[in-house]
């Protein structure tokens, strides 16, 4: 549940920017943080090993140089009892000589014991007889406090040792410290007496206290028997760590040890010259206080380089939203209420959601009003609107508009003469519903499958009905071969049996006025001019049904005709030299001239057939031409203005802009 929360949290509550810049951050932060505490790891780690390798080679020394000191007094020792004094005759007669032996041996150890500072005492004993020491005199066997110890000395195996003790001649003596016993003499068999070398135990607390580094540190020299040999502080060893460091017989040993609520590291060594552990005590705090410091400096490095990471986070996630921020701030132009965290793909999501919805709406309105669309398009067709338009343009008009491109074509107008309507049957009111009936009709008749052909009728909106007839060819018939002349008879069948119907159903006296057939969409106004005056020769003619040539009225106007077909002939040329040389200065005068006709004349011929003026349709045609470059090229506007008949680009922008509503980068822009 909880992972849940926090998938919707990140997944709703947060817009593209805040998950841009959590993201952003989680990966600058994240190699950082690993970086940052890796190296901090292993340079505390680096550290602590570099810390105890240095103390563990200064507890080393430490017990190298007591252990070279002890040894140095060995030496020494031993090379003294070579001494003639000490030999086994000298001493066999110490009783003969006592006085004056016992003189030169108290001299002889006092110089010894000058020689070497850690020495405290120097002694001799005499088994059963008495001891003499360099620092207290001569003592008689009655009173010696440890002359039991002594004699068991004397017969141990060793020759000579190191013993943790010290041989008290007094009861109350306090002495402390360790003791180098040797037997006298040396070599002897069956020796009579013992050298005693006393060392202070403070000559190794001093040492002890020199390799002490750190506060709470604590370090102690323990004999194989268990027993201290001197400490570094006051403070006594805890037993238990005793008795762990006393099962470990190896040279060297670390362990974790609590006490009194501290950890200590604690590192033990053994002397291989005298047995001895130097066990060391050191706070595990201190330890790593250095290594503190190196995560301080670590923590304020990673805080740095964070800052810097939030700082470039939202300067950068700024910069790159910038573009989704200016997308939904045109997206929401027209919502006057949004949230501000809210999710900019889902938003565009719905929007594009709305808009498919939207757009289905568009496209069936457009498909119930096709017929319409059609029928307008065809009525602009036949009144000539399109007659500057090359063939290809016009079939693709058709092809958008659900026509045929190639077919063959046909036109038919069919009215009815209101002056010979029975009178008080219909009234002015009923024009258009009379029309409206007379297409139903005719779109009936048209569409019956039966039919070879198709077709599409028009309100001309002067109570006369146009019908667009063109031959089906399916699939199957692509390449029939239609004859122009029989065609033309089967509609003209067509039209009368149409005629007939509805003057019958209409009780109405209808006329009809075909024209020619044609396989040019560009005849199509030439057509429908041909069945408008044919209607109007039946009409004059008062004839009911009257098709194509059998008019008189059309072949008595025959020479009109030519006419204007001649003047049609000239406007096309007209066109097509204007769509050849729209990019050279191009003047009415000009091309007046070269088609032999008078500029008056030429201008009555576009005013006429284009219903727009020679210098308007230079502009109409220098403009499409420029809008398909910005479309198509990345030319500039200088050289489109060239290319287009314009010396001058600031004229050229003038002119677009008045005639498109926009400047020419604007157009680019809007449609690349």
């Amino acid at each position: 549940m909880r992972g849940l929360n926090i998938k919707k949290l990140i997944g709703t509550s947060l817009n593209l920017r805040s998950r841009m810049m959590l993201l952003t951050l989680v990966v600058a932060a994240v190699p950082t943080l690993a970086v940052g505490i890796s190296s901090y790891l292993f340079s505390a780690s680096t550290l602590q090993d570099e810390v105890n390798r240095a103390h563990m080679q200064l507890l080393e020394n430490t017990s190298s140089n007591i252990d070279r000191e002890l040894q140095n007094i060995q030496e020494s020792t031993l090379q003294m009892l070579f001494h003639p004094l000490f030999s086994n005759e000298a001493l066999q007669h110490v009783k003969d000589k006592e006085l004056e032996f016992n003189m030169q041996v108290y001299q002889f150890f006092s110089t010894f014991q000058s020689n070497h500072n850690l020495i405290m005492d120097v002694s001799l004993y005499v088994k059963d007889n008495y001891l003499l020491s360099s620092s207290s005199g001569l003592f008689k066997i009655t009173p010696i406090y440890d002359r039991n110890k002594l004699n068991t000395s004397i017969g141990l195996d060793k020759a000579f040792e190191w013993q943790n003790t010290v041989y008290h001649v007094r009861e109350n003596d306090t002495a402390k410290g360790i003791t180098f016993i040797c037997k006298a003499p040396l070599q002897a068999l069956n020796p009579i007496g013992l050298i005693l070398v006393r060392i202070d135990e403070k000559l190794f607390q001093n040492a002890l206290k020199r390799s002490t580094v750190y506060p709470g540190q604590m370090t102690a020299i323990i004999d194989q028997d268990g027993k201290s040999v001197a400490y570094s502080s006051v403070s006594e060893f805890p037993k238990e760590l005793l008795e762990l460091t006393k099962a470990n017989n190896g040279d060297t040993h670390k362990l974790n040890y609590m006490w009194n609520g501290k950890q200590y590291l604690v590192t033990s060594l053994t002397s291989a010259y005298t047995g001895w552990q130097y066990i060391d005590m050191i706070p595990s705090r201190e330890l790593n206080s250095k290594s503190i410091g190196i995560g301080v400096i670590t923590v304020v490095v990673l805080a740095i380089v964070l800052l810097f990471a939030l700082v470039f986070t939202f300067v950068g996630t700024r910069w790159v939203y910038r573009p989704v921020a200016n997308l939904m701030s045109f997206i929401r132009r027209d919502s006057e209420i949004h949230a501000a965290d809210e999710d900019e793909f889902g938003y565009v999501k719905q929007r594009w959601l709305a808009l498919e919805d939207e757009t289905k709406k568009l496209q069936h309105q457009i498909f119930r009003q096709l017929p319409m669309i059609q029928e307008s398009f065809v009525m602009q067709t036949l009144q000539g609107q399109y007659m500057h338009y090359t063939q290809s343009e016009l079939e693709s008009l058709f092809q958008r508009y659900g026509l045929p491109q190639e077919a063959l074509f046909t036109i038919f107008i069919v009215g009815y003469d209101w002056s010979l309507s029975a009178e008080g049957k219909f009234s002015d009111q009923d024009r258009d519903l009379i029309i409206f009936a007379m297409k139903n009709i005719i779109d009936d008749l048209v569409h019956v499958n039966e039919r070879y052909f198709q077709g599409i009728s028009v309100n001309m909106l002067n109570d006369r009905l146009a019908v667009l007839l063109w031959d089906r060819i399916d699939a199957e018939a692509s390449t029939k071969t239609i004859d122009p002349a029989a065609w033309n008879a089967s509609i003209k069948e067509f039209v009368d049996q149409a005629s007939i119907f509805l003057s019958e159903y209409l009780r109405l006296p209808v006329t009809a006025g075909l024209g020619s057939p044609t396989l040019q969409i560009s005849e199509l106004s030439q057509v429908y001019r041909q069945a408008v005056s044919a209607l109007y020769s039946s009409m004059t003619a008062k004839t009911e049904r009257l098709t194509g040539s059998d008019n008189p009225f059309v072949e008595t106007s025959g020479p009109f005709k030519v006419e204007l077909e001649q003047h049609e002939q000239t406007i096309d040329r007209v066109i097509a030299y204007i769509h050849d040389h729209y990019d050279v200065d191009l003047s009415q005068d000009q091309c007046a001239r070269d088609f032999g006709i008078s500029r008056t004349h030429l201008s009555k011929l576009f005013k006429k057939f284009k219903r727009i003026s020679f210098s308007d349709y230079v502009t109409q045609v220098r403009m499409e031409k420029a809008k398909e470059m910005l479309r198509e090229t990345d030319t500039p506007v200088t050289e489109i203005s060239e290319k287009v008949g314009y010396l001058h680009t600031q004229n050229f922008i003038r002119v677009f802009k008045k005639v498109v509503g926009v400047t020419p980068g604007q157009f680019r822009e809007d449609h690349q």
